[in-house]
C-alpha cells in the first residue's frame, strides 16, 4: 500500500467530533461548563459523537447525558441551557458530597467501598437516576475509571458495539451492563484515593465476556476488581477517543504541574504526583504531535485551565495565580468560584475553537454568525481585584471548611 493510499484510509476511518472532559473535581465541573455553553452558542455541541469523562467531568457528563434529547437536537437558548444545564450543575456544586462519606468510612473503616457507595446515592439522588441503557444512542458516554487489578482503564457505556464496551481489554466486557447506573459510573469516576477507597465492583467470572482463553488465574482476579478515579490512569480522558475522531477538544480543568522548592520532608509524597503529571504530560505531547502530523488528518484543540490572557477573559496572572489555585475538591463551591470558573472555560473556549478548530472542521456545521466576540455570562464577575478578595481562601482544603457556602 503506498502512502497516499495509507493516508487515504486513515482519513476514511477518522471522522467526526469528540470532547475529552478531563477530572479535577468541581473544578473541572465547572471549568468544562463554561466550555460546553461556548460550544452549544456556535452550534457545534449537537454535532459532538462522544464524550469522554474522567472524574469532575463525568460529573457534567451525567447531567449532558440527561438533557441530550434537547441539545442534541438544536442549539438551546440561553435561558433553555440556564435552566436545564447550567442551574444543575451550580446547585449540585454548591453542594459538600465529600465529607459525609469520608467520616461514615472513618467510622466503618472495616466495611470496603462506604464512601465510595454513600457518594454514589448522592449522585443517584441529585444528580442522575439513568441507567447505562438510557443513554442516548446519538451521542457515546463514556465514563472512565481505572482498574486497580489488571491496571488499566475501565469504561462504562452504553453499548453498541464489541469494541463499545462496559469494561476493558484485560478483564473483559461485562454481560449484563443495561441496569448498571450511570450514578454508579461517576462514583468509579470520582472516588479519589485513598480518601474514597476503591469500589468494589462485585461481579463473579461468569458475569464477563473473556477476552480469548483465560485461565484459573484470570477467575480469581476479576473477581476482585477494585475501580478507582480515572484520572489515575488517565486524567484528560483522551485514550477512548483520540484514534476513532477526527476532531478532538480536550477540556482540562485538572491541576498544572506545580513549581515548586522541596525539604527533605516533602521529596517522598512530591515523588506519586511527579509519576502522575509526567503521564499527562506524555500525551499532550502526543496530542500536539499527532495534531502536526502529516500522516494524520487530526484536529487536536487542549483548553487548559491555568492559561489566560485572551480576548474577552481574565488575565494570565490571574489564571495562574488564582484560577488554577482553585482546590479540586467535592466540597461546597461559592456562586463567586462558580461563575469564574464557568467564565473562563467560555472565554480559552473561545479563543481556542476560533484559532485552531474552526478551519478545520469541514464538513461539521456551525454557526459562523456566532463566532463574532461574545460576553461572557457572568459579565459582573470579571473585576480581578475584587474576585481576588472573594476567592483567597478558594486553594484551601479542609475537612469540614466550606461545608455549605450561601
Amino acid at each position: 500500500m503506498t502512502k497516499t493510499e495509507t493516508r487515504q484510509v486513515e482519513i476514511r476511518l477518522r471522522s467526526g467530533l469528540a470532547l475529552s472532559l478531563s477530572g479535577g473535581g468541581y473544578r473541572a465541573t465547572l471549568f468544562h461548563l463554561g466550555l460546553l455553553r461556548r460550544l452549544n452558542e456556535l452550534d457545534l455541541l449537537k454535532s459532538v459523537e462522544a464524550i469522554s469523562s474522567v472524574s469532575g467531568g463525568s460529573i457534567t457528563s451525567a447531567v449532558l447525558a440527561k438533557t441530550a434529547p434537547f441539545w442534541k437536537e438544536s442549539r438551546l437558548s440561553a435561558e433553555d441551557w440556564n435552566h436545564k444545564v447550567r442551574d444543575p450543575l451550580f446547585d449540585f456544586c454548591a453542594r459538600n458530597i465529600r465529607t459525609g462519606p469520608i467520616l461514615t468510612s472513618l467510622a466503618q473503616f472495616w466495611k470496603k467501598g462506604v464512601a465510595v457507595r454513600k457518594i454514589e446515592k448522592q449522585y443517584s439522588r441529585r444528580l442522575t437516576n439513568k441507567i447505562l441503557a438510557d443513554l442516548p444512542d446519538s451521542v457515546d458516554f463514556i465514563f472512565c475509571a481505572s482498574d486497580m487489578v489488571f491496571s488499566t482503564h475501565w469504561y462504562f457505556r452504553k453499548e453498541t458495539s464489541e469494541s463499545k464496551r462496559t469494561g476493558n481489554h484485560r478483564a473483559g466486557r461485562l454481560k449484563e451492563w443495561e441496569s448498571i447506573p450511570v450514578a454508579m459510573a461517576v462514583a468509579a469516576s470520582s472516588c479519589f484515593p485513598p480518601i474514597f477507597g476503591p469500589m468494589v465492583l462485585g461481579k463473579k467470572a461468569d458475569d464477563f465476556l473473556k477476552p480469548g482463553e483465560m485461565d484459573a488465574k484470570w477467575k480469581k482476579l476479576v473477581e476482585k476488581i477494585r475501580l478507582t478515579d480515572g484520572g489515575v490512569y488517565d486524567n484528560l480522558g483522551v485514550e477512548p477517543v483520540w484514534n476513532d475522531y477526527r476532531n478532538l477538544i480536550v477540556s482540562d480543568g485538572g491541576k498544572p504541574s506545580p513549581f515548586t522548592a522541596l525539604g527533605l520532608g516533602g521529596q517522598i509524597p512530591r515523588l506519586p504526583g511527579l509519576f502522575q503529571e509526567q503521564i499527562e504530560d506524555l500525551r499532550r505531547r502526543m496530542l500536539f504531535e499527532r495534531n502536526n502530523s502529516e500522516s494524520l488528518d487530526f484536529n487536536a484543540t487542549l483548553v487548559a485551565i491555568n492559561k489566560g490572557g485572551k480576548p474577552n477573559g481574565y488575565s494570565e496572572e490571574f489564571a495562574e495565580e488564582v484560577i488554577a489555585g482553585i482546590r479540586t475538591d467535592l466540597d461546597s463551591f461559592s456562586e463567586v468560584e462558580a461563575r469564574v470558573l464557568e467564565n473562563h472555560g467560555y472565554t480559552l473556549a473561545d479563543y481556542k475553537i476560533k484559532k485552531y478548530l474552526i478551519r478545520k472542521l469541514d464538513p461539521i456545521p456551525y454557526d459562523a454568525d456566532a463566532l463574532q466576540d461574545p460576553l461572557v455570562p457572568n459579565p459582573e464577575y470579571m473585576n480581578e481585584a475584587e474576585l481576588r478578595v472573594k476567592m483567597k481562601k478558594s486553594g484551601k482544603r479542609s475537612l469540614f471548611y466550606k461545608w455549605r457556602i450561601p
